[in-house]
Protein backbone atom coordinates (compact mmCIF):
# COMPACT_ATOMS: atom_id res chain seq x y z
CA UNK A 1 0.00 0.00 0.00
CA UNK A 2 1.36 3.41 -0.94
CA UNK A 3 1.44 6.59 1.16
CA UNK A 4 -1.74 7.84 -0.46
CA UNK A 5 -3.77 4.90 0.78
CA UNK A 6 -2.16 5.18 4.20
CA UNK A 7 -3.29 8.77 4.49
CA UNK A 8 -6.84 7.80 3.48
CA UNK A 9 -7.10 5.45 6.43
CA UNK A 10 -5.24 7.81 8.74
CA UNK A 11 -7.55 10.69 7.95
CA UNK A 12 -10.62 8.74 8.99
CA UNK A 13 -9.17 9.09 12.47
CA UNK A 14 -9.55 12.85 12.07
CA UNK A 15 -13.00 12.44 10.55
CA UNK A 16 -14.56 9.98 13.00
CA UNK A 17 -12.64 9.75 16.25
CA UNK A 18 -11.68 13.40 16.73
CA UNK A 19 -15.26 14.78 16.49
CA UNK A 20 -16.39 12.20 19.07
CA UNK A 21 -13.46 13.13 21.29
CA UNK A 22 -14.38 16.81 21.05
CA UNK A 23 -17.97 15.94 21.98
CA UNK A 24 -16.67 14.20 25.10
CA UNK A 25 -14.45 17.14 26.08
CA UNK A 26 -17.30 19.58 25.61
CA UNK A 27 -19.43 17.66 28.14
CA UNK A 28 -17.55 19.33 30.97
CA UNK A 29 -17.22 16.34 33.31
CA UNK A 30 -13.83 15.55 34.82
CA UNK A 31 -14.00 11.91 33.71
CA UNK A 32 -15.04 12.91 30.21
CA UNK A 33 -12.16 15.36 29.85
CA UNK A 34 -9.74 12.57 30.73
CA UNK A 35 -10.89 10.52 27.75
CA UNK A 36 -8.37 11.00 24.95
CA UNK A 37 -8.22 10.06 21.30
CA UNK A 38 -6.32 6.95 22.31
CA UNK A 39 -9.15 5.85 24.59
CA UNK A 40 -11.63 6.03 21.75
CA UNK A 41 -9.06 4.31 19.60
CA UNK A 42 -9.50 1.26 21.79
CA UNK A 43 -12.88 0.81 20.12
CA UNK A 44 -11.35 1.07 16.65
CA UNK A 45 -7.86 -0.37 17.13
CA UNK A 46 -6.38 0.29 13.71
CA UNK A 47 -7.58 3.89 13.62
CA UNK A 48 -5.46 5.00 16.57
CA UNK A 49 -2.44 3.18 15.15
CA UNK A 50 -2.89 5.01 11.85
CA UNK A 51 -1.48 8.14 13.47
CA UNK A 52 1.94 6.59 12.97
CA UNK A 53 1.54 6.88 9.20
CA UNK A 54 0.82 10.60 9.14
CA UNK A 55 4.49 11.82 8.98
CA UNK A 56 4.90 9.88 5.73
CA UNK A 57 2.90 12.58 3.97
CA UNK A 58 5.97 14.83 4.12
CA UNK A 59 7.94 12.30 2.07
CA UNK A 60 5.43 11.90 -0.76
CA UNK A 61 6.15 12.68 -4.36
CA UNK A 62 4.35 15.79 -5.73
CA UNK A 63 1.73 13.57 -7.42
CA UNK A 64 1.00 11.59 -4.27
CA UNK A 65 1.11 14.75 -2.20
CA UNK A 66 -1.50 16.42 -4.41
CA UNK A 67 -3.72 13.34 -4.24
CA UNK A 68 -3.33 13.15 -0.48
CA UNK A 69 -4.26 16.83 -0.21
CA UNK A 70 -7.41 16.15 -2.18
CA UNK A 71 -8.27 13.21 0.05
CA UNK A 72 -7.59 15.31 3.13
CA UNK A 73 -9.96 17.98 1.85
CA UNK A 74 -12.63 15.36 1.27
CA UNK A 75 -12.28 13.91 4.75
CA UNK A 76 -12.17 17.36 6.33
CA UNK A 77 -15.59 17.81 4.73
CA UNK A 78 -16.67 14.58 6.41
CA UNK A 79 -15.33 15.88 9.72
CA UNK A 80 -17.24 19.15 9.35
CA UNK A 81 -20.46 17.28 8.62
CA UNK A 82 -19.94 15.17 11.73
CA UNK A 83 -19.38 18.24 13.87
CA UNK A 84 -22.57 19.75 12.49
CA UNK A 85 -24.62 16.95 14.05
CA UNK A 86 -26.92 18.04 16.85
CA UNK A 87 -25.05 17.05 20.06
CA UNK A 88 -28.36 16.74 21.89
CA UNK A 89 -29.40 13.94 19.54
CA UNK A 90 -26.15 11.96 19.57
CA UNK A 91 -26.61 8.67 21.39
CA UNK A 92 -30.41 8.68 21.38
CA UNK A 93 -31.91 5.42 20.22
CA UNK A 94 -33.55 5.73 16.83
CA UNK A 95 -32.35 9.27 16.20
CA UNK A 96 -31.64 9.84 12.51
CA UNK A 97 -30.76 12.97 10.56
CA UNK A 98 -29.95 13.66 6.93
CA UNK A 99 -27.70 10.93 5.53
CA UNK A 100 -24.11 11.87 4.67
CA UNK A 101 -22.79 11.49 1.12
CA UNK A 102 -19.92 9.14 1.90
CA UNK A 103 -19.64 5.55 3.12
CA UNK A 104 -17.48 3.96 5.77
CA UNK A 105 -16.53 0.27 5.67
CA UNK A 106 -15.68 -1.58 8.88
CA UNK A 107 -13.72 -4.80 8.57
CA UNK A 108 -14.53 -7.00 11.56
CA UNK A 109 -17.82 -7.49 13.38
CA UNK A 110 -16.69 -8.10 16.94
CA UNK A 111 -17.33 -5.82 19.90
CA UNK A 112 -15.10 -3.04 18.53
CA UNK A 113 -16.47 -3.15 14.99
CA UNK A 114 -20.10 -3.31 16.04
CA UNK A 115 -19.68 -0.53 18.61
CA UNK A 116 -18.25 1.74 15.94
CA UNK A 117 -20.98 0.73 13.48
CA UNK A 118 -23.67 1.65 16.02
CA UNK A 119 -22.07 5.05 16.64
CA UNK A 120 -21.90 5.84 12.93
CA UNK A 121 -25.30 4.43 11.97
CA UNK A 122 -27.15 6.45 14.60
CA UNK A 123 -25.44 9.59 13.28
CA UNK A 124 -26.84 8.79 9.81
CA UNK A 125 -23.37 7.98 8.47
CA UNK A 126 -23.57 5.27 5.79
CA UNK A 127 -21.63 2.32 7.17
CA UNK A 128 -21.28 -1.35 6.32
CA UNK A 129 -19.61 -4.14 8.31
CA UNK A 130 -17.71 -6.95 6.60
CA UNK A 131 -17.31 -9.98 8.86
CA UNK A 132 -15.50 -13.19 7.93
CA UNK A 133 -17.69 -15.41 10.15
CA UNK A 134 -21.11 -16.63 8.98
CA UNK A 135 -22.85 -14.54 11.68
CA UNK A 136 -22.10 -12.10 14.47
CA UNK A 137 -20.50 -14.03 17.30
CA UNK A 138 -17.73 -13.83 19.89
CA UNK A 139 -15.55 -16.53 21.41
CA UNK A 140 -13.21 -16.41 24.36
CA UNK A 141 -13.42 -15.48 28.00
CA UNK A 142 -15.03 -12.52 29.70
CA UNK A 143 -13.85 -8.95 29.28
CA UNK A 144 -13.78 -6.00 31.67
CA UNK A 145 -14.00 -2.29 30.90
CA UNK A 146 -12.46 0.80 32.48
CA UNK A 147 -14.46 3.87 33.59
CA UNK A 148 -13.24 5.74 30.50
CA UNK A 149 -14.47 2.94 28.26
CA UNK A 150 -17.94 3.15 29.81
CA UNK A 151 -17.98 6.91 29.27
CA UNK A 152 -17.05 6.31 25.62
CA UNK A 153 -19.93 3.83 25.31
CA UNK A 154 -22.36 6.53 26.40
CA UNK A 155 -20.93 9.01 23.90
CA UNK A 156 -21.04 6.51 21.05
CA UNK A 157 -24.64 5.56 21.82
CA UNK A 158 -26.58 5.28 25.06
CA UNK A 159 -27.87 1.88 23.99
CA UNK A 160 -24.32 0.47 24.07
CA UNK A 161 -24.00 1.36 27.73
CA UNK A 162 -27.45 -0.05 28.44
CA UNK A 163 -26.44 -3.30 26.72
CA UNK A 164 -23.36 -3.44 28.95
CA UNK A 165 -25.41 -2.89 32.10
CA UNK A 166 -27.85 -5.62 31.07
CA UNK A 167 -25.22 -8.36 30.92
CA UNK A 168 -22.57 -7.03 33.33
CA UNK A 169 -21.58 -8.74 36.58
CA UNK A 170 -19.82 -6.99 39.49
CA UNK A 171 -18.48 -7.69 42.95
CA UNK A 172 -21.28 -9.02 45.17
CA UNK A 173 -20.39 -7.25 48.40
CA UNK A 174 -21.62 -3.61 48.64
CA UNK A 175 -18.38 -2.70 50.40
CA UNK A 176 -16.43 -3.95 47.37
CA UNK A 177 -18.29 -2.05 44.64
CA UNK A 178 -15.34 0.25 43.92
CA UNK A 179 -12.68 -2.47 44.16
CA UNK A 180 -10.93 -3.41 40.93
CA UNK A 181 -8.87 -6.17 42.56
CA UNK A 182 -7.69 -7.19 46.00
CA UNK A 183 -4.13 -8.53 45.66
CA UNK A 184 -2.97 -11.31 47.95
CA UNK A 185 0.40 -13.00 48.46
CA UNK A 186 0.00 -16.46 47.01
CA UNK A 187 2.88 -17.81 49.12
CA UNK A 188 1.71 -16.37 52.44
CA UNK A 189 -0.26 -18.58 54.83
CA UNK A 190 -0.69 -16.04 57.65
CA UNK A 191 -4.29 -15.15 58.59
CA UNK A 192 -5.78 -12.40 60.70
CA UNK A 193 -7.89 -12.75 63.82
CA UNK A 194 -10.93 -13.61 61.73
CA UNK A 195 -9.07 -16.52 60.16
CA UNK A 196 -8.69 -14.81 56.77
CA UNK A 197 -5.69 -13.61 54.82
CA UNK A 198 -5.47 -9.84 54.50
CA UNK A 199 -4.95 -8.29 51.10
CA UNK A 200 -1.43 -7.04 50.46
CA UNK A 201 -2.94 -4.06 48.63
CA UNK A 202 -6.10 -3.05 46.77
CA UNK A 203 -6.67 -1.17 43.52
CA UNK A 204 -9.96 0.73 43.33
CA UNK A 205 -11.59 3.10 40.87
CA UNK A 206 -14.92 4.82 40.32
CA UNK A 207 -16.39 1.74 38.62
CA UNK A 208 -14.91 -1.22 40.45
CA UNK A 209 -14.65 -4.65 38.90
CA UNK A 210 -17.04 -5.46 36.09
CA UNK A 211 -17.24 -8.14 33.48
CA UNK A 212 -19.33 -9.31 30.56
CA UNK A 213 -19.42 -12.52 28.59
CA UNK A 214 -18.29 -11.44 25.13
CA UNK A 215 -21.03 -13.32 23.28
CA UNK A 216 -23.79 -12.05 25.59
CA UNK A 217 -22.64 -8.45 25.13
CA UNK A 218 -22.45 -8.80 21.35
CA UNK A 219 -25.94 -10.33 21.25
CA UNK A 220 -27.28 -7.13 22.83
CA UNK A 221 -25.27 -4.81 20.56
CA UNK A 222 -26.65 -6.48 17.42
CA UNK A 223 -30.12 -5.24 18.38
CA UNK A 224 -29.01 -1.61 17.88
CA UNK A 225 -28.45 -1.82 14.11
CA UNK A 226 -30.49 -3.22 11.19
CA UNK A 227 -29.67 -6.68 9.87
CA UNK A 228 -28.67 -5.37 6.43
CA UNK A 229 -25.80 -3.35 7.85
CA UNK A 230 -23.46 -6.36 7.63
CA UNK A 231 -22.18 -8.86 5.08
CA UNK A 232 -20.90 -12.20 6.35
CA UNK A 233 -18.39 -14.68 5.01
CA UNK A 234 -16.21 -11.73 3.94
CA UNK A 235 -12.59 -12.48 4.77
CA UNK A 236 -10.48 -9.54 3.57
CA UNK A 237 -7.78 -10.47 1.09
CA UNK A 238 -6.52 -7.12 -0.18
CA UNK A 239 -7.10 -3.39 0.17
CA UNK A 240 -6.25 -0.95 -2.62
CA UNK A 241 -7.20 2.50 -3.88
CA UNK A 242 -8.80 2.98 -7.31
CA UNK A 243 -8.50 5.87 -9.74
CA UNK A 244 -11.53 7.58 -8.17
CA UNK A 245 -9.96 7.70 -4.73
CA UNK A 246 -12.21 4.94 -3.40
CA UNK A 247 -10.84 2.16 -1.22
CA UNK A 248 -11.44 -1.25 -2.81
CA UNK A 249 -11.72 -4.33 -0.62
CA UNK A 250 -11.34 -7.75 -2.22
CA UNK A 251 -12.41 -10.83 -0.31
CA UNK A 252 -11.44 -14.49 -0.34
CA UNK A 253 -14.80 -15.43 -1.86
CA UNK A 254 -13.91 -13.49 -5.03
CA UNK A 255 -16.20 -10.52 -4.37
CA UNK A 256 -15.19 -6.91 -3.84
CA UNK A 257 -16.65 -3.73 -2.35
CA UNK A 258 -15.82 -0.02 -2.31
CA UNK A 259 -15.95 2.64 0.38
CA UNK A 260 -14.65 6.16 0.96
CA UNK A 261 -12.68 4.95 3.97
CA UNK A 262 -11.96 1.60 5.60
CA UNK A 263 -11.52 1.07 9.33
CA UNK A 264 -9.96 -2.13 10.61
CA UNK A 265 -11.55 -3.75 13.65
CA UNK A 266 -10.35 -7.20 12.67
CA UNK A 267 -8.33 -8.14 15.70
CA UNK A 268 -4.81 -9.22 16.48
CA UNK A 269 -4.30 -10.75 13.02
CA UNK A 270 -5.72 -7.71 11.25
CA UNK A 271 -5.53 -7.76 7.46
CA UNK A 272 -6.25 -4.02 7.44
CA UNK A 273 -3.20 -3.40 9.58
CA UNK A 274 -1.09 -5.51 7.24
CA UNK A 275 -2.32 -3.53 4.25
CA UNK A 276 -1.65 -0.28 6.07
CA UNK A 277 1.89 -0.87 7.33
CA UNK A 278 3.05 -3.56 4.90
CA UNK A 279 3.28 -7.32 5.36
CA UNK A 280 6.91 -7.13 6.48
CA UNK A 281 6.39 -4.45 9.14
CA UNK A 282 7.04 -5.58 12.75
CA UNK A 283 3.49 -4.65 13.74
CA UNK A 284 1.87 -6.55 10.87
CA UNK A 285 1.67 -9.86 12.74
CA UNK A 286 1.16 -10.79 16.40
CA UNK A 287 4.27 -11.61 18.43
CA UNK A 288 4.46 -14.05 21.33
CA UNK A 289 4.96 -12.08 24.56
CA UNK A 290 6.04 -15.11 26.63
CA UNK A 291 3.03 -14.54 28.87
CA UNK A 292 0.08 -16.87 29.21
CA UNK A 293 -2.93 -17.53 31.42
CA UNK A 294 -5.13 -20.47 32.26
CA UNK A 295 -8.82 -19.83 32.74
CA UNK A 296 -11.51 -22.04 34.13
CA UNK A 297 -14.96 -22.02 35.72
CA UNK A 298 -15.70 -23.10 39.28
CA UNK A 299 -19.15 -23.39 40.85
CA UNK A 300 -19.66 -20.58 43.39
CA UNK A 301 -20.34 -22.97 46.27
CA UNK A 302 -17.07 -24.78 45.54
CA UNK A 303 -15.17 -21.50 45.39
CA UNK A 304 -16.63 -20.36 48.71
CA UNK A 305 -15.66 -23.67 50.30
CA UNK A 306 -12.10 -23.35 49.00
CA UNK A 307 -11.20 -19.68 49.64
CA UNK A 308 -14.07 -18.22 51.64
CA UNK A 309 -17.04 -16.05 50.77
CA UNK A 310 -15.22 -12.71 50.54
CA UNK A 311 -12.61 -13.89 48.05
CA UNK A 312 -15.00 -16.04 46.01
CA UNK A 313 -17.68 -13.38 45.58
CA UNK A 314 -15.38 -10.42 44.87
CA UNK A 315 -12.47 -9.83 42.51
CA UNK A 316 -9.08 -10.85 43.86
CA UNK A 317 -5.72 -12.00 42.54
CA UNK A 318 -3.21 -14.25 44.27
CA UNK A 319 0.28 -13.23 43.14
CA UNK A 320 3.77 -14.64 43.61
CA UNK A 321 7.05 -15.46 41.93
CA UNK A 322 7.14 -17.00 38.46
CA UNK A 323 8.95 -20.01 39.92
CA UNK A 324 8.65 -20.88 43.64
CA UNK A 325 12.00 -20.63 45.41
Amino acid sequence: MGPGQSVVIYLIYLAVVEPVRRTIHSSGSRIAKNITSATLGAFVPCVAKCQLMHPSAARMSPTLSDRAAAVKGRLNQISNQLQASDPKQIGQVGTMSQSKNFEIAIVGGGISGLTLAIALYHRSIPVHVYEQAPAFGEIGAGVSFSPNALQAMKVCHQGIHEAFEKVCTRNLWPSKQKVWFDYLDGYEDAVNGAGKQDAAFTISNSLGQNGVHRAHFLDELVKLVPKDIASFGKRLNDLTENENGKMVMTFDDGTSAEADAVIGCDGIKSRVRQALVGADHPSAAPVYTHKYAYRGLVAMEDAVAAIGEERAQNACIYVGNDVPS
